[in-house]
């Protein structure tokens, strides 16, 4: 089960309809970082992983790489809605269509938020690991030399 992540609100300016295709294409391209982004942070958790609360980590990575794929798709089925539209469709459709972006702009800018979060946690957690090998090295390298007495 994976772990729970922060949800957060925002409000947003809701973009021309010209805009709202290149602003979700750019989200796609975020989203696609992301994923890559996820993968490596996970494989960094992995090996950095020693204490059962460290693999708490790794569930909120794989919760954060599940909604990233569910905001993908949210992105690619919004994105292909907007294909549809063009300048004679009916003005319903295309108010549907801008709050439906910003209801996705508010996933995707929380999103960025949790991304940033568990990312500062997976180096929190290497950076204390490496430093904490760094310690144990230096322990035994001075014991080796004859420096300290155990």
């Amino acid at each position: 089960m994976a772990a729970s992540l922060p949800v957060h609100s925002y409000e947003f300016a809701i973009p021309s309809s010209t805009n709202i295709y290149e602003e979700t294409k750019q989200w796609m391209s975020e989203m696609g970082f992301y994923k890559d982004e996820i993968e490596f942070l996970s494989r960094l958790a992995q090996k950095f992983s020693l204490k059962k609360s460290d693999k708490e980590i790794l569930m909120m990575l794989e919760g954060i790489a599940d909604q990233q794929k569910k905001i993908n798709g949210e992105l690619f089925n919004h994105l292909g809605k907007i294909k549809l539209v063009d300048e004679n469709s009916v003005s319903r459709e295309v108010s549907n269509i801008k709050v439906e972006h910003k209801d996705i702009a508010s996933e995707v800018y929380s999103y960025a938020i949790s991304m940033r979060l568990i990312k500062k946690q997976v180096f929190q957690l290497a950076d204390t690991q490496l430093k904490s090998r760094k310690r144990n090295k230096q322990i035994n390298d001075d014991y080796e030399d004859g420096g300290i007495a155990l």
